[in-house]
């Protein structure tokens, strides 16, 4: 049985786009005021963008994937 990908994971819980709560709890920030000031500064290592009509900042569910991959991959996990 294969395992399946981060990625894989989640597009299958998320979809395409990760809301701003969403990224925050993934990578493990206590609030999302303080997802946003990590986006303010630029420390965040993947683009965060707005969409026409909804409320809120948005990451890509593929790029927040792939970091967290190279995160562990990095750390020996």
């Amino acid at each position: 049985m294969s395992e399946d990908s981060l990625e894989t994971k989640y597009l299958r819980t998320f979809g395409a786009v990760l809301s701003a709560a969403q990224t925050a709890r993934i990578l493990g920030y206590k609030s999302t005021a303080s997802l946003a000031k990590a986006r303010a500064r630029g420390s965040l290592p993947f683009p965060m963008f707005l969409l026409p009509k909804r409320r809120g900042w948005f990451a890509d569910t593929v790029d927040v994937a792939a970091f967290v991959d190279s995160a562990k991959a990095s750390s020996g996990g």
